[in-house]
């Protein structure tokens, strides 16, 4: 089973940040911290949005980014998904074509021309967990903030990897939907997890680590 092996220095103007971090597999980290503190910043540099100064990024066996060895792989080449805070998505795309678009970029291409209408395994979950069938049809850009954010949810569930990255996941959901996402990530096997979030009910409920950032310094609860 993999493991995330995270140390490194990140500077920017007067910000630095320090960490340290290890997750092995099936290890669900929730992440702390005032605004400002670098949790996104750490998942930039996670996801190879960011580059850091000096130290090493690695998954199992394989380095992700390195100052000593000069490696720095691209977001497309890590086993990572990541959900932003901000939802990003494809205003001139409708939903169903937001949400399977990582998912067929990493997709075989032989295979994807073979089959265009074929889909993730787990696409009918997901559409149930976030209720989304009724807005599949529609453009991104008709959409409320809290339809953006299940959207850009589940483009993200959608895609392929073995490190889930979630900036503030239960931002805008219902508690019935933030309930319904908290059982559903953890009935995922062989699955790590690192998140951020403000509402301490759900950051318990679904970490099994917690840590802390204080201007930029991680530290282990």
């Amino acid at each position: 089973m993999s493991q995330l092996i995270a140390n490194f220095l990140f500077s920017y103007d007067n910000f630095t940040l320090d960490v340290e971090l290890a997750c092995p597999s099936t290890c669900i980290l929730g992440i702390k911290g005032d605004m400002g503190s670098g949790k996104s910043t750490l998942f930039n540099c996670l996801m190879g949005l960011r580059k850091p100064a000096k130290g090493i990024i690695s998954w199992g066996d394989d380095i992700y980014w390195s100052s000593s060895d000069s490696i720095n792989k691209t977001p497309q080449k890590r086993a990572f998904a990541y959900l932003f805070q901000e939802d990003r998505i494809f205003d001139h795309l409708s939903v169903q074509s937001n949400l399977l678009y990582a998912w067929r970029s990493v997709t075989n291409p032989l295979t994807r021309s073979l089959n265009q209408n074929s889909l993730p395994p787990n696409y009918e979950n997901i559409i149930n967990l976030l209720e989304l069938e009724v807005l599949l049809k529609r453009r991104s850009k008709q959409l409320s903030g809290g339809e953006k954010r299940r959207l850009a949810l589940g483009r993200t569930l959608l895609s392929s990897f073995e490190l889930l990255i979630l900036d503030e996941p239960f931002r805008s959901l219902s508690p019935e939907l933030a309930s319904g996402l908290i059982n559903y990530i953890q009935g995922l096997s062989n699955l790590s997890v690192i998140f951020s979030s403000h509402q301490e009910a759900l950051f318990s409920r679904l970490s099994n680590h917690s840590a802390q950032i204080d201007n930029g310094k991680l530290s282990f609860s």
